[in-house]
């Protein structure tokens, strides 16, 4: 789990990286606003759904840890 929090942290900083340079094209260059805007959204989009699929594979891998450990007790209790 820790080698995906640390590439999602390192993730996390390009995505703002993105939206920095989006922001600057944007004041240097108005015509494109529109179309940098739709690309940022989409990063985004992308960023948020890969976040909360890490975020939910970790809590199930946390669960299957905590059956396996519960299933463990229970061998030794036999």
């Amino acid at each position: 789990m820790f080698w995906r929090q640390r590439e999602l942290a390192a993730m996390e900083k390009e995505v703002a990286q993105v939206q920095t340079e989006a922001c600057r094209l944007g004041q240097l260059y108005p015509a494109a606003q529109e179309g940098l805007a739709k690309q940022l959204a989409g990063v985004q989009e992308a960023w948020a759904t890969l976040n909360a699929k890490v975020h939910e594979q970790d809590r199930q891998l946390e669960k299957a840890a905590e059956g396996h450990a519960f299933l463990g007790r229970c061998r030794e209790l036999l």
